[in-house]
C-alpha cells in the first residue's frame, strides 16, 4: 500500500468522525479486556490515533472521550469476568495461552493492593489482566470503579497527548515534549495528593470529631430529654460523619456553601453557564432543544405538588408522623432556602441577560423543591433500608437529572442554578433521613415510589396535553435569532433589548469594540491586506503556549466567549521584537439583517504582551487604547464604507448603500451624514468620520 492510499485512508477517517471515534473507543476497550487485550496493541494504535489528530484529520475531544469511554469500560468488563468465573478464567482462551500473563498480575496485584488498578493502565503486560485479577480476588466494586474512573481518566490522554504532538509537527513535539510530560505528571501529582490529604488529613479526623460529640449530646440528652428532641436533628447530621452516605451529605453541604460563597462575590452568570448555554444552542437544533420542554414542565408547582402532598399523606397514614412533618416541611423549606440564599448572595435577577437566557436563580428554587421532593419522598423517606432503595435511588436520581438537564437546555435554569438548587434539595432531603433514622417503624415502604410514579406521570399527561403545544410553540419562536433592518439595527441603544448582546461579551467583563456590517469574504480579504495573521486553531496552536520561544503568528490567544461561543475568526499583528500583539477576535451578531445580504461582525481588540515561562508563556492583556481601535478600524474601511462614532456605543462600520433615505454630501470616497432617516435616532455629526 502506497502514501496515497493512506492519505485516502485519513481522509476517510476526516470525512467519517463518527466512525473514527468507535475505532478509538474500541481500541481503547480491547486494550483493557482482558480477553483481548493480551493480543491486541491497543496503545501503539492509540498513539497512532493521537497523531491523526495532530495532524488535523480527528478532533481532539471526540476522541480523548472515547479513549477514556473505552478504557473504563473494558477494565469494568474484565473486573466482572474475574468477579463471575472466579478460577475458572484460567481455562479460557486466551489466558490458557498465556498462564505466565495472568500469573504476573496476580503478583502485581499482591504487591501493590488496589494501587495496581491505577499502576497497571501504564504497565503493558498486565494492562488487561489485573482488573480481572481485582475481580477473582474479590475487591470491592465500588473502591474498583472509582480507581477505575480516575485512572481512566489519566490514561486516555497520557497515550493520545505524545501521539498528539507527534503528528503537530516533528519540529515543535521537539520543543514542548519535555515541558507537557512535566505539565501531565505535575497534574497528576497534585491530584494524588489531594486525595491522599482529603483520605488521611481530613476525613479521619472528621470522623472522630462527629462520633464524639454525637456521643456527648447523647449523653447529656439522657439528663435533658426535653432538649435533646430539640436538638435530634444536628445530633443525627453529626452521626453521619461517621458512615459513607451520611458524608455525601455533608459534602452536599460544603459544596453548596462555598458555590453561594463564590457568588457572592462574582456573582453570576458564570462563563461556563453561558458557554455551555451557547454550546447547547449552537449544537442542537431547535426542534431538538424543544424537546426537553416537556420534562422542563415538570418543575412547575402544579406538576409535582400533588405528587408532594399524596408522600405527606401516605407516610401519615403510615403512623410516621415525624417523618410526614418533616416532609411537609422540607420541601416549602428548600424553596425557601434557596430564594433566601439568592436574595443574600445577589443572585436573583429580574431581567434576563439577553434573548433566550434564563434569570438568575441561585440556586434555583423550583430545582430545590422538585429535588427534595424527589429524594425525599421517592427515597429516602420510603426504601432506604429495603432491598429497593438502590433502585429506587437510580430511579430517582435519574428523574431528577432528567428534569434539570431539560431545564437547563430549554434555557429555564443557568447550569450553577440547577447544581446549587440539587445540592439543596439534597440538604434539604437528609432531614427527612434524620427523621426516619429515630423512627420506630423502619420496614421498607414499596408502595409509595408506586404512588408517586402514577402521579407524576398524570402530570406529565396533562401538560403533555394541555401545556406542551403552546410552550413548544413559545420555545420555538424565542429561539430564533431576531431579524433587524440596518436602520433598526443603528437605533439599538444600551437599553434596547439587544443592547447588552451587542455590546458586551465574556459575561459583560469585556466590550465591544466595534460592529461591522459586511460579507465574510472581502472581510478577510480586508484584514489580510491590513498584516493581520490568522492564528492556529487546531491543537498545534495550543500546544505553543509551552515553547520556550513561541511564534506570535501561530501561537492560539486565550479563549474569550460571547453568550458561551468561541470567536468564529481571530486574527493577530504582530507589533515589534519584544512579544507584543494585537488580537481581533469576531462574532457574528445574534441576528439577522433582512435587507442586507451581509451581516453584522462583533469585534474585540486586545493588546497582548507575551513573555516566556514555565512550563507554559506568560500573557498578560489590556483592552486596546481607542488610538489602537482607530488604526484598526481603519484597515477596515473600504472607499465605500462609513464610520459611525457615537458616545458609550461601540464604533460602527456599514456600507455607504446599506444607509437608506439618508441625505448625503459626497466628499472624494468618504461620506459625511447630515441626517439620520428616523426620528428618534440622534448622533454627533462631528464624530461620523469620512472613510480612510
Amino acid at each position: 500500500m502506497d502514501l496515497a492510499a493512506f492519505t485516502a485512508l485519513f481522509e476517510w477517517l476526516q470525512n467519517h468522525p463518527a466512525w473514527a471515534t468507535a475505532i478509538i473507543f474500541l481500541l481503547a476497550f480491547g486494550e483493557g479486556l482482558v480477553v483481548a487485550g493480551v493480543v491486541v496493541p491497543g496503545a501503539t494504535l492509540l498513539f497512532l490515533a493521537g497523531a491523526l489528530v495532530g495532524s488535523g484529520y480527528l478532533d481532539l475531544w471526540p476522541s480523548l472521550t472515547a479513549a477514556f469511554a473505552g478504557a473504563f469500560l473494558g477494565d469494568s468488563v474484565s473486573f466482572w469476568l474475574g468477579r463471575h468465573f472466579g478460577d475458572r478464567l484460567r481455562g479460557y482462551w486466551p489466558l490458557s495461552r498465556f498462564p505466565g500473563a495472568l500469573a504476573k498480575g496476580e503478583s502485581f496485584f499482591y504487591a501493590h493492593g488496589g494501587k495496581s488498578i491505577f499502576l497497571g493502565r501504564f504497565v503493558g503486560p498486565v494492562r488487561g489482566i489485573i482488573p480481572a485479577v481485582a475481580g477473582m480476588l474479590a475487591m470491592p466494586g465500588r473502591r474498583f470503579m472509582v480507581v477505575n474512573l480516575v485512572s481512566a481518566l489519566a490514561w486516555a490522554p497520557a497515550y493520545l497527548l505524545p501521539g498528539v504532538v507527534f503528528g503537530a509537527s516533528l519540529g515543535l513535539a521537539a520543543s514542548v515534549t519535555t515541558r507537557l510530560i512535566a505539565v501531565i505528571v505535575l497534574a497528576l501529582l497534585i491530584g494524588w495528593a489531594g486525595v491522599w490529604t482529603l483520605r488521611n488529613l481530613i476525613a479521619p479526623p472528621l470522623h472522630r470529631f462527629g462520633a464524639l460529640w454525637a456521643w456527648r449530646t447523647r449523653r447529656w440528652g439522657r439528663g435533658h430529654p426535653a432538649a435533646a428532641r430539640a436538638l435530634y436533628a444536628p445530633r443525627q447530621a453529626l452521626r453521619a460523619l461517621g458512615h459513607e452516605v451520611g458524608r455525601y451529605w455533608w459534602v452536599a453541604v460544603v459544596l453548596l456553601g462555598l458555590l453561594a460563597f463564590r457568588q457572592f462575590l462574582l456573582g453570576g452568570p458564570t462563563l461556563p453557564d453561558e458557554a455551555l448555554l451557547g454550546l447547547i444552542q449552537a449544537r442542537l437544533e431547535v426542534e431538538t432543544r424543544a424537546l426537553f420542554v416537556l420534562p422542563a414542565l415538570l418543575l412547575d408547582p402544579v406538576a409535582w405538588v400533588p405528587a408532594w402532598l399524596v408522600g405527606v399523606g401516605w407516610t401519615a397514614f403510615k403512623g410516621r408522623w415525624r417523618v410526614a412533618l418533616v416532609l411537609l416541611l422540607a420541601v416549602p423549606g428548600a424553596a425557601g432556602v434557596a430564594a433566601l440564599l439568592g436574595v443574600v448572595t445577589g443572585s436573583f435577577g429580574q431581567v434576563p441577560l439577553y434573548r433566550g437566557a434564563p434569570l438568575t436563580r441561585f440556586p434555583s428554587p423550583s430545582v430545590a423543591a422538585f429535588a427534595t421532593m424527589t429524594l425525599a419522598a421517592g427515597v429516602f423517606a420510603t426504601a432506604g433500608y429495603g432491598r429497593m432503595r438502590r433502585p429506587m435511588l437510580i430511579l430517582a436520581l435519574a428523574l431528577l437529572a432528567l428534569v434539570a438537564m431539560a431545564a437547563v437546555v430549554v434555557g429555564r435554569v443557568w447550569l450553577l442554578d440547577a447544581v446549587a438548587g440539587v445540592l439543596v434539595g439534597t440538604v434539604a432531603a437528609g432531614l427527612v433521613v434524620f427523621a426516619r433514622s429515630g423512627s420506630m417503624v423502619r420496614s421498607p415502604e414499596q408502595v409509595l415510589p408506586g404512588l408517586l410514579a402514577a402521579v407524576l406521570a398524570v402530570a406529565v399527561v396533562i401538560k403533555g396535553v394541555a401545556v406542551y403545544p403552546e410552550a413548544r410553540a413559545g420555545f420555538v419562536e424565542e429561539s430564533h435569532w431576531p431579524a433587524l433592518s440596518v436602520q433598526e439595527w443603528l437605533e439599538v441603544d444600551p437599553f434596547h433589548p439587544l443592547g447588552r448582546e451587542l455590546r458586551w461579551f465574556d459575561g459583560g467583563r469585556r466590550v465591544v469594540d466595534v460592529q461591522w456590517l459586511v460579507h465574510r469574504e472581502p472581510m478577510a480579504e480586508r484584514l489580510a491586506a491590513g498584516g493581520w495573521v490568522e492564528t492556529d486553531r487546531r491543537l498545534e496552536g495550543v500546544l505553543r503556549w509551552l515553547q520556550a520561544e513561541p511564534e506570535l503568528e501561530a501561537m492560539l490567544p486565550p479563549p474569550r466567549w460571547h453568550r458561551g461561543r468561541l470567536p468564529a475568526l481571530i486574527r493577530v499583528l504582530p507589533l515589534d521584537g519584544d512579544g507584543r500583539r494585537l488580537v481581533l477576535r469576531m462574532w457574528p451578531a445574534p441576528m439577522d439583517i433582512v435587507d442586507h445580504p451581509g451581516g453584522v461582525w462583533l469585534v474585540s481588540l486586545e493588546h497582548e504582551q507575551v513573555r516566556p515561562g514555565w512550563p507554559l508563556v506568560r500573557i498578560s492583556s489590556r483592552r486596546a487604547r481607542p488610538g489602537e481601535v482607530g488604526v484598526v478600524v481603519g484597515t477596515m474601511l473600504g472607499s465605500e464604507d462609513i464610520r459611525i462614532m457615537v458616545p458609550g456605543q461601540p464604533i460602527r462600520i456599514l456600507p455607504d448603500e446599506a444607509v437608506k433615505g439618508t441625505s448625503k454630501q459626497r466628499s472624494g470616497a468618504g461620506v459625511q451624514s447630515t441626517e439620520w432617516p428616523s426620528p428618534g435616532f440622534s448622533y454627533a455629526p462631528s464624530l461620523l468620520a469620512p472613510a480612510r
